[in-house]
This record gives structure tokens, sequence and C-alpha cells, in this order.
């Protein structure tokens, strides 16, 4: 880097991989050709594991799918025999591709929402109109998590479900999503975020126009924290059935391990430094 740049920024530039894609390549909306629907299912499956595998019944159920990606996880909620799916996405291209996947399996009985608007979620769908929804690695990006929380409760019915699952937390080791740019673990607490941007846009492309970690195109982040999270889900009068943390189903030592770390920490600032994940399923109350 030149001397125009900071201190700050030199140092940070050498905890980068120099041998990596530019970002335009590695923030590609366009599904892997090694990604194959055995692949996906392999994801959602994990993904119920970290909810102990209580796959709630879709047969005859109103789902949404909120940050449906390429749509396999509404694809299986069509499989198993879900009435109707609400599909909602930030991404066109991949909105797209949820619905040539299913439409490819011979189902018609779903909605596709261009989820831009954050009020999508209550303008579009009726309220108290839905029976579950299911949201998988998504919270951590929305701009106003707190609105989509208010607005998944509005649109549920009074014993409807809610599954809300998502990592990582920004304050944990690798919060911002920066993938194989640098793999050095808090990295993002030591430097400032205009540093490191500074940086990305020098060494891999990164848009010039980009100001934030929530501005990046397919991979921007709210900044998060756990504890900021908790507040949000606590302010809202749905029951909380399952409330997990650190959900690492492959890896029952590192569980086991952390869970008892996290739980001798006596401070919520450090504390959630070591909180990664976060997996709860949410019930409306019956009236």
């Amino acid at each position: 880097m030149g001397n125009q740049f900071s201190f700050a920024e030199k140092c940070f530039s050498l905890c980068c991989n120099r041998n990596t894609q530019g970002w335009n390549a590695a923030a590609s909306n366009n599904i892997p050709q090694q990604e194959t629907q055995t692949n996906k299912m392999k994801e959602w499956e994990s993904y119920w594991e970290r909810f102990d595998l209580l796959i709630p019944n879709f047969r005859d159920k109103i789902v949404v799918d909120y940050g449906c990606g390429f749509g396999y996880d509404s694809l299986y909620a069509l499989e198993n025999g879900a009435k109707h799916v609400y599909c909602l996405e930030i991404s066109e291209n991949r909105l797209t591709s949820s619905q040539k996947l299913h439409s490819s399996h011979g189902y018609e009985n779903a909605t596709y929402i261009d989820n831009t608007d954050i009020k999508d979620l209550i303008n579009k769908i009726p309220a108290q109109s839905v029976d579950i929804i299911f949201s998988r690695d998504v919270m951590e990006h929305v701009p106003s998590p707190i609105d989509v929380l208010h607005s998944m409760y509005s649109i549920t019915n009074p014993g409807g479900e809610i599954y809300i699952g998502f990592s990582p937390f920004y304050k944990s080791p690798y919060g911002p999503h920066f993938g194989s740019k640098c793999k050095i673990p808090w990295i993002h607490l030591i430097f400032s975020e205009s540093t490191i941007l500074s940086v990305f846009k020098n060494l891999y492309g990164l848009s010039g126009s980009v100001e934030t970690y929530q501005d990046i195109e397919g991979s921007g982040v709210n900044k998060l924290s756990y504890f900021e999270y908790k507040s949000m889900i606590d302010s809202i009068p749905w029951e909380t059935e399952i409330q997990q943390i650190n959900r690492f189903p492959n890896k029952p030592i590192l569980m086991s391990t952390l869970e008892i770390f996290v739980s001798l920490i006596p401070f919520k600032s450090l504390k959630e430094i070591f909180i990664v994940n976060s997996y709860i399923k949410f019930k409306i109350p019956e009236t």
C-alpha cells in the first residue's frame, strides 16, 4: 500500500490474504456449480440439528421463508405438504432462481417477494395469516432486526411458530463475514470499520461507495451483538420454547467447552465475544 494510507491501514493490510479473488467474485449471487440440491439439503438438515431436530410439520400450513436464498429450504417445505409458501429475498437473482427451482419440481403454490423494503412482511402478507416462519442465516444482515421481529409476530397466527437461527454475531471471532479475505479472529474489533473498508477497496476492488459493512452488496452485516438481539426478542410478547447459543452439532467437544466457558464469564461485554450463533423457536400465544 502506498504512503497515502494510514499506519493502521498498512498494519491491517498485512493481516489480509493476498491470494484470493476480488470482491465482486466473492460476493456473487450466482450459485456455484458444485452446489447441488444434496449439498443444500445437508445445510438444511444441519440447521434443524441446531434445534434438536424439532422440524415443524409443514403439511397444510402457510409458511414464510424469510431470506429464501436459492429456494432449497422452501422447496423442503413444499415437498412436505405446505399449503403455500411466501419466499422473501433481497437478491432478485436468488429470488428468480427460487421460483425456477420450485417450478422445475412442479410447485406453483408459492409467492415470491423482493424484500428490499422491510415493510414487505406486513404490507404483502396478511396479519395473523401464517402458521410457520423460518429464517436461516439472515438476521445478521437485515438493516433493522427489531422491525423484522415485530413484523414476524404480527403476521403469525395465534399458536403459530417462528424459527430463527443465524451465525455469526458481530462481536464473535469472524462477525463481519470477511470470508477468505482475513482469517484472524476478532480483527474487526481491533481495527476500525473505516480502516478495514479502505483496505478492502484497495486490495480487492470493493466498491468505493461502500461506507459501512451494511452497504456491502450480498454480504452486508448490521453489527448485531448477542445481547442487543436478546433485548429485542425479550421485548416481544411471544413464548420462547427453545433458546440456544453456540450450537455446533458436528463438534460436540467444542460446543460443550464453549457452553461451560461462556457460563463462567461474569461480564456481558466479554461474554458476547464468545457467542457465535443463536437458534430460537418462538410460539405465538393462543388467544
